[in-house]
């Protein structure tokens, strides 16, 4: 059962969410609610059934997910039952302090797993977290600041969502490139933070356009679903185990993320030249050229440890050939002062032995037949 609870929580809420956008507008905020919740239940089961080495790590991952679920019952309090849409909020409230929360679980979880210093990974995750963040960047901020109806304190609060984003997207970029084995749980949870990130988004860029929301709501559903499913999965235990290589492996997710971090922001330049928007090219061109620095860091890294690679190939290959050589010396001077040195003095006895039976014919020809097979033992020994 605890091996198949993650797959059977998955399924269920699966359907759930296939349902969501036919159900009425009150129905919604429940199911949305119940499936918020059902991901702390879902954390707290798996963290007392698995025990994984860091507790706390996911005490506060489920702590900040619950905090995000109280925040949603508030908000369709506000918005069905009293019929007001107040900014802030006591929701928003709530909302933001899970934000720190759920980086402190994953920065836990992120160092339990890196036993030395991995500047590889960091480099790796700055690379992917400045180009992600850049769309957020230029997206969501960027219209904040622009728009004249927010006040200091509207303005501050709108914009802690996408630094909250940013700072998780961070923090699970070097999640995903710390070293070890990826597991289910970790890809679950990895997956889950991105599709928040990308609800979080998509619902600002709605937002300030003036159309509906929402689309998000199943994208959130998604991502509640996702974590609760890493929470339960037995894999969860080893993501808080410090990892067995020194450096995670370079593969393709990780070469394919880091490629499309690069490409955000010559693809925002032609996006908002399209659109017609006034283009944020100091910040763009910023990012960008912070971005080619960092590569051009991880490169560097990359072609060092190739030569240290080779030269460890070349002191490995001259060990070894010197210790073939030394051990091929031995096993001659084993051979001739052991075996063939025996031999020899065998052959004399036969000779001996062959002179005091000269009258005996057969017997003559018997040693001769020794005394020849013998020699060419002996020389094939030698």
């Amino acid at each position: 059962m605890k091996g198949t609870a993650w797959r059977l929580y998955l399924g269920i809420g699966a359907l759930a969410t296939g349902v969501y956008h036919l159900l009425p507008d009150g129905a919604r905020a429940v199911l949305n609610v119940v499936v918020g919740a059902s991901a702390v239940a879902a954390i707290a089961a798996g963290t007392r059934w698995h025990r994984p080495g860091r507790r706390l790590a996911w005490w506060l991952i489920a702590a900040a997910q619950g905090l995000f679920v109280v925040g949603d019952a508030l908000f369709s309090v506000n918005e069905l039952v009293l019929g007001i849409e107040p900014f802030p909020s006591l929701a928003d409230a709530l909302y933001l302090p899970g934000y720190p929360v759920l980086a402190a679980g994953l920065a836990l979880l992120a160092l339990s797993r890196s036993t030395v210093r991995d500047w590889a990974g960091l480099t790796d995750a700055a690379i992917i977290a400045i180009g992600f963040g850049l769309l957020s960047w230029v997206l969501v901020m960027v219209p904040y600041f622009n728009d004249p109806s927010l006040g200091l304190v509207e303005l501050l609060v709108s914009l802690a969502y996408p630094v909250g984003d940013v700072l998780l997207l961070a923090l699970a970029a070097r999640l995903a490139t710390t070293p070890g084995r990826r597991t289910a749980a970790s890809r679950l949870l990895i997956t889950s933070l991105a599709v928040t990130m990308a609800a979080d988004t998509l619902f600002s860029v709605l937002a300030l356009s003036g159309a509906s929301v929402a689309v998000t709501d199943g994208m959130y559903l998604v991502a509640y679903l996702l974590l609760g499913a890493a929470g339960l999965h037995p894999s969860m235990a080893g993501l808080s185990e410090p990892a067995q290589r020194r450096q995670a492996r370079l593969g393709r997710g990780r070469l394919l993320a880091m490629g499309a971090a690069a490409l955000v922001a010559p693809a925002l330049l032609v996006v908002e030249r399209l659109r017609g928007n006034d283009l944020q090219v100091a910040v763009i061109a910023g990012a960008w050229a912070v971005l080619f620095v960092l590569v051009m860091v991880r490169m560097a890294g990359l072609v060092r440890g190739v030569e240290r690679a080779e030269a460890e190939r070349r002191r490995l290959l001259d060990r070894t050939v010197q210790a073939g050589e030394q051990e091929r010396i031995h096993i001659a001077a084993q051979l001739h002062d052991g075996p063939i040195q025996r031999l020899s003095v065998l052959s004399y006895d036969l000779e001996r032995a062959r002179q005091r039976v000269l009258a005996n014919p057969a017997a003559v020809a018997r040693l001769d037949h020794a005394q020849a097979a013998l020699a060419s033992e002996v020389q094939t020994l030698r």
